[in-house]
């Protein structure tokens, strides 16, 4: 229920008892003191109500001023809203940005771990064949602090320590080997004469291509030659006389641009071992493949069993073809029973097992002398076919697994070449030598297992014709023979 204020009450009240005091007061022509009091009263309660519109309005203007201030104020505050919307959808937008910038960081340093990773093994396996390059390599002031240096960056290595300085490491002293060959140097060190006498001597290398000696006492002089035989590595070599002279003279000149001295100069002496004699042996040549040279030795292996199996299995159940032929075959078709089971006791093999079990089912007529012969001949071909099936799936696989190793390191390969470029031909080998190893050992399983696979198949097909024509033979003979009494009977 809507409330009145008191004004508008005490407005009404006046106005209802100044209607009662018109109605119930006679009509008269003069104004009387209660009417005066009652003009008093209205002219009071309209001043009142006057001077309340005129609070009324202006609470009321107040109200509006108060409203519009609020209103500016919200419009202000919306405006604020929006800006800060507009903020927080920016700052969305870049954490996003950031989100995606992060995910790319973590990619790339994903991606660059495996570089890194990857070219760490390079770094591990080139510090095995650099420290073997360095022991065998031409003499120099450095040689052996560098093989030191190796042997700790090996150690590191297995040890797991950081790739980025294995292979700074690795790389920088690959860096520093290579200046030798655009160097020269006189260093002093010992050496071993030709006599078994070790001397201190003043040693000339001349870049990769010369390095000689002259013993600090002036009275020896050598050069250095590639071992010989198997043995890899240096010996120093001493020459005639006048090498003395010339190598003291080249000692001495070391180092001046303006001295010129002759020296034997061998071409040749820093030629890698394997290109003067002497190759990868088996071990290495079968590692050179790669891990699928596991699978393929494996079905080689399989394959050479199987076939020794068959091979000792023929030798083991020979036919005897020409002692069942006299002993038993002939006699059959004589009509002499008893010789051919006297001849076939002694006679062992897959021809003499089938005819066995048909003679022993002579007796039954001739439904069962064929299936008796039939059931032994079907073991004995079993037994002759066991395993070819296996042997051609293995010169089968052998050159599929050569092929899968080709494809392996081919794709090693292109590896390489996205990690290093093609600059350094070397840096190919091992993918290269993968595919053509495996391809190379699949055609030399494969070969020789499909050619004893197509002899022993031959093998086995003739002793199972020879099986079938001696059991025809048996059975022609056994029934033709049961058929003559009767015939010659009937006869009489």
């Amino acid at each position: 229920m809507k409330a009145f204020s008191p004004w508008t009450v005490l407005i009404v009240a006046a106005s209802a008892a100044l209607v009662f005091a018109c109605l119930a007061q006679p009509a008269a022509s003069e104004e009387t003191p209660e009417d005066a009091s009652i003009d008093r009263a209205i002219a009071e309660a309209a001043a009142e109500l006057d001077a309340e519109r005129a609070d009324w309005k202006k609470a009321e203007a107040e109200f509006e001023s108060a409203k519009a201030a609020l209103g500016s104020e919200i419009e202000a505050l919306e405006r604020d809203i929006l800006a800060l919307a507009g903020t927080i959808e920016a700052q969305e937008r870049k954490a996003a940005e950031l989100a995606a910038s992060c995910e790319e960081i973590a990619r790339v340093e994903e991606e660059s771990g495996r570089k890194l990773d990857a070219l760490a093994a390079f770094a591990a396996q080139g510090i095995e064949s650099m420290k073997t390059v360095l022991e065998i390599s031409v003499p120099h002031s450095e040689r052996d602090a560098r093989i030191a240096f190796l042997s700790r960056l090996d150690a590191d290595a297995r040890a797991g320590s950081s790739p980025a300085s294995l292979v700074s490491g690795y790389f920088r002293l690959m860096a520093e080997e290579a200046e030798l060959g655009s160097s020269s140097e006189v260093f002093r060190s010992p050496v071993l004469l030709d006599s078994g006498e070790q001397k201190e001597a003043d040693v000339l290398r001349l870049g990769r291509i010369f390095c000689g000696y002259v013993t600090a006492d002036r009275k020896q002089a050598g050069l250095l030659f590639r071992s010989s035989g198997d043995k890899a590595g240096w010996s120093w070599k001493e020459g005639e006389e006048g090498l003395v002279g010339t190598m003291s003279e080249a000692v001495d000149a070391c180092g001046n641009p303006d001295r010129r001295v002759g020296l034997p100069l061998d071409v040749t002496m820093d030629l890698p071992p394997e290109m003067l004699g002497g190759g990868k042996d088996i071990a290495t040549f079968l590692i050179s493949g790669g891990p699928v040279m596991i699978p393929l030795l494996l079905s080689g292996l399989a394959a050479l069993l199987m076939i020794l199996e068959r091979l000792a299995f023929l030798a083991l159940n020979r036919p005897h073809a020409s002692l069942v032929e006299k002993a038993v075959l002939l006699p059959l078709k004589s009509g002499n029973v008893e010789a051919a089971e006297a001849g076939l006791k002694p006679i062992r093999g897959p021809l003499a097992r089938p005819l066995r079990a048909g003679m022993a089912a002579r007796g039954l007529g001739q439904g069962a002398i064929e299936a008796a012969f039939t059931a032994a001949a079907s073991a004995e071909m079993a037994s002759l076919e066991r395993f070819l099936s296996a042997i051609a799936a293995m010169a089968v696989v052998a050159p599929l697994l050569g092929l899968l190793g080709t494809v392996t390191g081919m794709i090693s390969t292109f590896d390489v070449i996205t990690i290093f470029g093609t600059g350094d031909p070397r840096l190919l080998s091992g993918g290269i030598s993968e595919a053509l190893v495996t391809t190379e050992v699949g055609l030399i399983i494969a070969i020789p297992v499909m050619l004893v696979h197509s002899w022993l198949s031959t093998r086995a097909t003739s002793l199972v014709q020879r099986i079938e024509i001696a059991g025809a033979s048996m059975v022609s003979s056994l029934c033709s023979r049961n058929r003559d009494p009767g015939e010659g009977g009937e006869s009489a």
